[in-house]
């Protein structure tokens, strides 16, 4: 199993698309987080 991490600045747009676009592919799990402090809108 491979895991993928993908950033972004604040995980709103970048990193969820990538995550959701490699999620389906088999033997690799994925998440996506910020590396922002702040709290998501």
């Amino acid at each position: 199993m491979t895991n993928l991490l993908f950033l972004c600045s604040r995980n709103r747009l970048r990193s969820p698309t990538a995550e959701r676009v490699f999620a389906d592919w088999p033997g690799v799990e994925t998440a996506s987080a910020s590396l922002s402090h702040r709290e998501r809108a």
